[in-house]
């Protein structure tokens, strides 16, 4: 069982018997490009890009779930343990950035499987500091949560840019994809607790290339650049991880952050 195996049935076993071989989360529209009053379906979905599972609303776990456009914040509704997760109709032309941002849920891995599952997400400098307290040989427990964003765009020609909303973890495209081409380079900046963040590893993602298009280690100012290749869906993905809260019952929280969107849509 591979760790993202494990989180995967820890969060989703209220929906499935059986454990899902999964990744990322991320929130994928039905589409990304609509016209005012298109009934948009908004899915919440886990696992690679090319090869997604579906994740059913379960209020229980949703901080946030809505959409911020040029007619301000809206909730996105919908019905528990469905998919669609949520359905979103938005009411004028304009970037609409919906949001899906979870609480907390618990995580204990063996040692060996831990130290793996740290070494795949970029989180050598946690590797670092287990083993610096002699922990290395020990379960890695940990508290998670999402923090998810997909950028639709409704009305014609893309008109808005992406923007800081306020998760923990925030990934924000510093262009609209929609107007790029492959070959073109789209800038993110990464922020925690709404201050830029450094060293953390950033990955563009598309369904031709799930494991990673390209891939950066984010500046002082929390900014990378990753070469698109692919039109199309695109994933942004970003894990960090720090030491848990006193009170948490475990070592360590990991924020999990991703962008969806669609490249020259």
């Amino acid at each position: 069982m591979t760790k993202t195996l494990a989180i995967a049935s820890a969060l989703f076993a209220f929906s499935l018997n059986d454990p899902i071989l999964a990744h990322d989360f991320w929130v994928q529209p039905s589409t990304y490009s609509a016209k005012t009053g298109d009934l948009i379906q908004v899915h919440l979905h886990v696992g690679h890009v090319s090869e997604p599972e579906p994740v059913t609303r379960n209020p229980a776990r949703i901080e946030r779930f809505v959409a911020i456009g040029p007619e301000g914040e809206t909730d996105v509704p919908g019905q528990e343990g469905k998919d669609p997760a949520g359905l979103l109709r938005p009411t004028k032309d304009g970037l609409h950035i919906v949001i899906y941002d979870s609480n907390h849920a618990r995580s204990e891995l063996e040692a060996a499987k831990f130290e793996s599952y740290l070494l795949e997400e970029g989180l050598e400098s946690i590797i670092a500091e287990r083993k610096k307290r002699g922990g290395s040989s020990k379960a890695g427990v940990e508290i998670y949560s999402r923090c998810a964003k997909a950028l639709v765009n409704v009305g014609g020609v893309p008109t808005g840019n992406d923007r800081a909303i306020g998760l923990k973890l925030e990934l924000i495209a510093g262009v609209n994809p929609a107007t790029l081409k492959p070959g073109d380079l789209l800038p993110i900046t990464l922020m925690l607790d709404g201050k830029p963040v450094e060293g953390v590893k950033v990955m563009l993602k598309s369904p031709k290339n799930p494991h990673g298009v390209s891939d950066a280690r984010t500046d002082k100012d929390g900014r990378v650049s990753l070469k698109v290749s692919d039109t199309g869906v695109g994933l942004v993905t970003a894990v960090h991880m720090i030491r848990a809260p006193d009170g948490s019952n475990a070592d360590w929280e990991s924020l999990w952050a991703s962008l969806s969107f669609e490249i020259g849509s």
